[in-house]
């Protein structure tokens, strides 16, 4: 499960604990029950809206067997929509918002949320162009962004932008930072840029050999990063993890977290890192600019740096005050990320565009 998924089924637990209906409607339906990691709760409806047509969806596009296709999930998701008659239709899935306006808003409000930091150089051609920009600007009433760069740089109406950050479930407990195991998340794919954290951790191992790196994650980038910790003589110091639906556990173990990503949009891993109280060592990103700034909570270091990566972890293992301070800090910084504060934030937007209907 992504960042995206576990987000919005927060979100939803939230909003229908606190007296409010919430749909997730699924391309590729899914049974509920099978989300472990974050289970939803059963009071949310999932609704699979390729099921609203009654079939399967065409694997080759641009045909008429395609175009009547869309056409009847068109009519379906209009049916749909008119049914449950929602106050808001929220799309989060970054840019590509298209099949929404073919429909009719029956008086919803339409938010369009990025789950990701925008790139300036891939903004998607229609976003450039003054028509489209028109045509978006009239149906969608706000456009949610994750980090304070985002808004500067968006083509469109910077009136309807709001920044609204992900949110945390804050656990109860938090690491003691007794265990000498520095853990890592995420997809084992090149955005994650991991073969830098494990080049780094040949720095890390030559002066602590009785520390480990736990990295947990699927990916088809496993093999060549056990190639790559193999090539470095890093067996039993760099341990890819796989898949846990236990991170809670795995945090708790733990006494910092390491991410060396080139980008996200705001990164769960690293907000339940600081959530379980554990110091951070990062790469520059827009969200750990936003996380980091005037807060002491670890180390971040610039894309790629290798020798800063190493310094700052060993930085943390040298020196346990330090950590256990940073690690207070993370866990404070964590609170203004609480499901309570982020998704009062979400709740005061919709109450502000219920009052303008």
């Amino acid at each position: 499960m992504g960042g995206i998924e576990r987000s919005v089924i927060t979100r939803c637990n939230f909003l229908v604990n606190h007296g409010h209906e919430a749909y997730i409607l699924c391309k590729d339906f899914f049974d509920p029950e099978d989300f472990t990691v974050v289970p939803i709760d059963p009071k949310v409806k999932v609704v699979d809206y390729i099921g609203l047509m009654h079939h399967e969806r065409p694997n080759f596009e641009y045909s008429l067997k395609w175009l009547l296709g869309k056409l009847k999930y068109f009519y379906a998701m209009d049916r749909f929509i008119n049914r449950i008659k929602p106050d808001f239709i929220i799309r989060r899935q970054d840019v590509f918002l298209r099949e929404f306006f073919f429909l009719p808003h029956h008086e919803a409000k339409f938010i369009a949320e990025w789950s990701t930091t925008i790139d300036p150089e891939e903004v998607p051609y229609e976003y450039n162009h003054n028509l489209w920009l028109k045509w978006m600007s009239w149906h969608v009433d706000r456009y949610v962004f994750l980090t304070s760069y985002d808004p500067q740089i968006f083509p469109g109406p910077k009136r309807k932008a709001v920044v609204i950050p992900t949110a945390v479930d804050l656990p109860e407990k938090c690491s003691p930072l007794t265990s000498k195991v520095v853990v890592s998340s995420g997809r084992l794919h090149p955005i994650k840029n991991f073969p830098a954290l494990i080049t780094a951790w040949s720095q890390v191992a030559s002066r602590h050999p009785d520390w480990q790196l736990h990295i947990y994650g699927e990916g088809y980038l496993q093999d060549e990063l056990l190639q790559q910790i193999k090539e470095l003589g890093l067996e039993g110091k760099v341990i890819l993890k796989g898949k846990t639906d236990d991170m809670h556990s795995v945090l708790l173990g733990a006494s910092v977290f390491a991410l060396t990503s080139k980008g996200e949009g705001f990164s769960n891993s690293i907000l339940e890192a600081i959530a379980h109280g554990l110091p951070i060592v990062v790469t520059e990103m827009h969200c750990t600019h936003d996380l980091m700034e005037g807060f002491e909570i670890g180390y971040k270091v610039p894309q790629d740096d290798i020798s800063q990566l190493a310094a700052g972890i060993n930085s943390l293992i040298e020196n346990e005050p330090l950590r256990r301070q940073m690690g207070a800090n993370a866990r404070l910084r964590s609170l203004d990320y609480s499901c309570e504060q982020v998704f009062a934030q979400h709740l005061a937007l919709y109450r502000q565009l219920m009052s303008k209907k």
